[in-house]
């Protein structure tokens, strides 16, 4: 689970893993993911508006060769 800020842009910043909640083995793929998101930036009264503490849950699956 990695938690984020998206700004008035629609970037992602402040990429951070939720504490207890991913393997280490994907923290580092998780984060480099999280912070290629581009989002629609929440509109307020006609402005952008910077949304803080978003949540998103990466569910990796192995295979075998």
């Amino acid at each position: 689970l990695v938690e984020y800020t998206i700004t008035e842009t629609g970037s992602v910043v402040d990429v951070a893993i939720v504490k207890g909640q991913c393997t280490e083995i994907f923290k580092k793929a998780s984060v480099e993911a999280a912070e290629k998101f581009l989002y629609r930036p929440l509109i307020v009264n006609g402005s952008p508006k910077r949304v803080q503490k978003v949540q998103n849950r990466f569910i990796y699956e192995l295979q075998a060769k």
